[in-house]
């Protein structure tokens, strides 16, 4: 039914209730079909306009019978009742339908609200961590940055110590050398003195050996100083 046919069919069960004509109003009319003013009103004025002309018209000289008629607006009114009473069921099954749909709209949005806000929670511990991990990543090059020249400088260091060490095992074996050529020399000599002294021509009495030459490249001594 559309609003004209509603509107109609309250106003005629009005009618048959025993309301007048001029008691019919949009007020009245809205409370039994709802709706607003602005789609009742012209239809109501149309309504209205219609009984009037019906009442204007010539009735018919034969009606129908007394109980026939009232039998007629019995069921019309019982009629219009079942039709109020199906319309306010569906609409308080409508208004149900959609309460509950507002409740669980608002559950669900409060349930996102909540999944939002630990995802807020979860995105800021991650930031910190981040930031944190970044900060510990830089200390860790800053530290690997000073052991890197630590280790360049101990390298330096070990370089220096290892030709230093070259150059004291060098000396060592030329002092070795020298040793070994000093201690050569000193036998040959110690050999020679022997020879030299062991010799029976090279042997002058004690008062003319100041006047006896020497051998090329030797000093006379006594016996007893030759060096064994």
């Amino acid at each position: 039914m559309n609003v004209s046919e509603k509107v109609a069919a309250a106003a005629d069960a009005m009618l048959a209730e025993g309301c007048e004509l001029k008691d019919v109003k949009n007020s009245r009319i809205q409370e039994r079909v709802g709706g607003s003013f602005r789609d009742i009103a012209p239809a109501l004025r149309e309504w209205k306009l219609k009984q009037e002309k019906e009442r204007q018209a010539p009735q018919p000289t034969g009606g129908l019978p007394e109980p026939l008629t009232q039998a007629v607006t019995r069921a019309a009114q019982l009629m219009w009742q079942h039709a109020s009473s199906l319309a306010q069921q569906r609409v308080e099954a409508a208004e149900g339908a959609a309460t509950q749909r507002v409740v669980e709209t608002q559950t669900e949005m409060e349930d996102l609200i909540e999944v939002l806000s630990k995802r807020d929670e979860e995105c800021a511990r991650h930031t910190t961590a981040l930031k944190e991990r970044d900060e510990t990543i830089e200390a860790l090059r800053s530290e690997n940055k000073n052991l890197t020249a630590n280790l360049a400088a101990q390298g330096q260091r070990l370089s220096q110590m290892e030709e230093l060490q070259r150059n004291l095992a060098k000396a060592e074996e030329e002092a070795k050398k020298e040793m070994r050529t000093a201690s050569e020399l000193r036998g040959e000599l110690r050999a020679l003195q022997q020879k030299f002294n062991s010799e029976p021509s090279r042997q002058q009495p004690p008062n003319e050996s100041s006047q006896q030459p020497s051998a090329p490249g030797f000093t006379m001594v006594p016996k007893k100083d030759v060096v064994r």
